[in-house]
């Protein structure tokens, strides 16, 4: 998991918000450094991402003190489909148009699979894509003009 997600946050643009988890410690205590913001519900891992990534920042998740919009964001899908649901579900009101939600992780971690669901003809055609042969491989969701949401 960790080389996948070193992967898609090497090729990520600087304006990036990497909402990172319990299992980044270990990409973040390697030397790995990342030009865009990182968010994490976990006091360790925004600490010790304060001088690897652009800015950290530690809260449960309230995107609102992030003060702007990104083009990309890439979240590794937790354990609890609450908290899932609630970065999904937030994610559209934080990217700018075209921006995009990475969702890395596969059925052995993380909750039950999970993909915005549109509430319009012009956000259905914006749907998601696995940009691999397995499941593993990083969900790609582009944002529409429309809000999205969870079932």
């Amino acid at each position: 998991m960790s080389a996948l997600l070193d992967q898609e946050l090497q090729v990520s643009p600087r304006e990036t918000l990497w909402i990172a988890d319990e299992n980044s410690k270990a990409l973040l205590q390697q030397g790995f450094t990342f030009a865009g913001d990182l968010l994490s519900n976990r006091w360790d891992i925004a600490k010790l991402a304060e001088d690897k990534a652009g800015r950290s920042f530690f809260s449960d998740f309230h995107f609102e003190e992030l003060g702007r919009k990104y083009r990309r964001i890439v979240y590794t899908v937790s354990k609890e489909k609450a908290l899932v649901h609630h970065i999904v579900n937030r994610a559209a009101e934080f990217l700018g148009e075209g921006g995009e939600l990475v969702l890395v992780g596969g059925k052995q971690g993380a909750s039950k699979p999970t993909r915005p669901r549109p509430h319009s003809a012009s956000a259905a055609q914006n749907n998601c894509r696995n940009t691999g042969q397995n499941t593993q491989a990083p969900m790609h969701c582009r944002t529409a003009a429309a809000k999205r949401s969870m079932t």
